[in-house]
């Protein structure tokens, strides 16, 4: 039931924001808040389903140690 309502709130959302947009020929701006949309959808379809979001510091720790090549000393303890 979920679900469908998460659907629902994203077409209303999306009904509401996307024919002035294409109406005006902003297609950047379309592209960039589909970006957007697809984004949050998928989220909050993995919140309602209990599934397994995954986390951000992974990315950013391994964005830090491969492409930065920086490292972090281990904490004390």
């Amino acid at each position: 039931m979920l679900i469908v309502l998460v659907i629902l709130v994203f077409v209303l959302l999306g009904i509401a924001d996307f024919p002035e947009l294409i109406s005006k020929k902003q297609w950047k701006e379309t592209i960039i808040l589909g970006v957007f949309y697809a984004g949050v959808f998928i989220l909050a379809i993995l919140q309602v389903t209990r599934g397994e979001i995954p986390s951000p510091m992974m990315a950013i720790h391994y964005f830090i140690d491969k492409c930065l090549h920086m490292s972090f000393p281990p904490p004390p303890g």
